[in-house]
């Protein structure tokens, strides 16, 4: 099996079993697809509980990397923005569409092994994709002219700020 391939076992209901014996013979079936079943960035950040409780049903995957710094050793900081109104109000940000529109996540990372960046100059509010490997997470980053790639064994929430974004402006 490939290294970054998923393997999942999901439950066939008995109707469906009567109907396909030949197909589901043990009620189970095993599902092997390439990258991440809908894996959510807050599920993989240590000390997370004010993130889940802002985003209960997790985090919109269409987000912008505004900073990444790395450091010696793999550590690296890393802030995402992202436009999802938040499932509660936080008293000292303001009202969300007047005192702030955008949120943005502050984490430190360990483990940056490899750290691909193209075009940071272009970087936009994209799709990110998070998948488990071998030994940690990646996260891929891509819009249409800019791609950022990096691995990591730990992400840990430090702190969120919020900002007005006019649309206009650039970060």
């Amino acid at each position: 099996m490939f290294p970054d391939m998923v393997l999942s076992r999901i439950l066939i209901p008995e109707a469906l079993t009567d109907q396909m014996q030949e197909t589901f013979p043990k009620h189970t079936v095993t599902i092997i697809s390439r990258g991440a079943i809908n894996m959510n960035l807050i599920d993989v950040i240590s000390y997370n509980n004010f993130l889940k409780s802002l985003f209960p049903d997790g985090m919109d995957d269409n987000v912008l990397i505004g900073k990444l710094s790395l450091e010696l050793g793999g550590r690296f900081g890393v802030s995402i923005h992202t436009k999802q109104r938040p499932a509660k109000e936080v008293p000292k940000w303001g009202k969300w569409g007047v005192d702030y529109n955008v949120i943005v996540i502050h984490l430190l990372g360990g483990k940056g092994e490899t750290v691909n960046v193209k075009n940071w100059n272009d970087i936009e509010y994209s799709k990110m994709c998070l998948k488990k490997c071998e030994n940690g997470f990646s996260i891929q980053h891509s819009g249409v002219f800019h791609d950022i790639y990096f691995l990591f064994d730990i992400l840990t929430f430090q702190s969120c700020s919020t900002y007005i974004d006019g649309g206009t402006e650039s970060i």
